[in-house]
């Protein structure tokens, strides 16, 4: 069954500016301009890896609402949402740090944080952004979020086993691999990898400046707090970010690429969340939880392989 999305546009150009911008993502692409009935307006429909977004150049989006036809704005967030992925990829160039704290640390919650030991990691790709509500739902046709209809704030309530399933389709339909970080991406990418300042929170010593934290306020739309040194939003706070690997102790010995231990009970998350105090968001702070766990304040961000 195709799942269909909707996006309007003010002309054809852009239309086929857009065409131009998926052909160059997507295996297969077609493009074709249509009219649905007498009185319809002119849509222009792009066949894209077995699901159609339509493109429709439409004067006015509340007589197509009243008709009972679409919610404009959710469908416009969906369809760009799977459309921009691949240039909201930031690069990672790999390089060698210190991961954890200092042995002699003794803060809240520092002895799951030791020891430091180095790390070598190789170049990737991370998403600047979590993944977003409108972003699940084009992949899924469901919207899991307990804070629902924030289609520009991260995508919450989803299991480290569903991120899975999300993964793959996302990867069946863009012909990438896309997958989680490692928990070392993940520290390496919020420390703002080779261009690091070495700050407390990812892009500040003030977090009131790059996060939402310890409020009852709900997640909030990503993008708004500032980046880190590599571009990255909301690394911190926000919302909990599901990495790769089991949870293990940190071992001392120098690794390059670590994907954690072999088997485990809990897999790691990281970044802290809206609910939770400066302390528990920090660069180095861990959490864990069942893989099958979901809740409000649980979701995740895209790494993607280098060719």
């Amino acid at each position: 069954m195709r799942r269909i999305y909707i996006l309007f546009v003010s002309d054809f150009a852009f239309a086929k500016y857009l065409y131009g911008q998926v052909y160059r993502y997507f295996e297969f692409v077609n493009f074709s301009e249509f009219n649905c009935g007498r009185n319809s307006l002119p849509l222009f429909l792009l066949t894209v890896s077995g699901f159609n977004v339509i493109i429709g150049q439409v004067k006015n989006n509340a007589k197509l609402q009243a008709a009972g036809s679409v919610d404009v704005q959710k469908y416009s967030l969906v369809a760009r949402s799977i459309l921009n992925l691949d240039s909201d990829m930031v690069l990672v160039k790999g390089g060698t740090f210190e991961m954890g704290l200092s042995d002699t640390s003794t803060v809240e919650g520092a002895a799951n944080q030791q020891p430091m030991h180095q790390v070598e990691l190789s170049n990737f790709y991370i998403s600047k952004y979590e993944v977003t509500q409108a972003l699940w739902i084009s992949v899924m046709d469901s919207n899991p979020s307990l804070h629902a209809e924030c289609y520009l704030c991260p995508v919450d309530n989803v299991s480290w086993d569903k991120v899975q399933v999300f993964i793959g389709k996302l990867n069946k339909i863009t012909k990438k691999h896309y997958r989680l970080p490692t928990e070392a991406e993940w520290e390496y990418a919020a420390d703002g990898g080779a261009y690091s300042h070495g700050y407390l929170y990812s892009g500040s010593n003030d977090i009131d400046k790059v996060a939402w934290y310890y409020s009852l306020s709900g997640s909030h739309q990503v993008g708004l707090k500032k980046p880190n040194e590599l571009g990255l939003f909301d690394m911190t706070g926000n919302i909990s970010e599901w990495c790769s690997d089991w949870y293990g102790h940190y071992l001392p010995n120098e690794q390059s690429n670590p994907t954690g231990p072999a088997m485990g009970m809990l897999k790691v998350q990281r970044g802290g969340n809206w609910l939770v105090r400066d302390e528990g968001c920090t660069n180095t702070s861990r959490g864990a939880l069942p893989q099958g766990f979901h809740d409000k304040s649980t979701g995740f961000r895209l790494v993607r392989d280098i060719p």
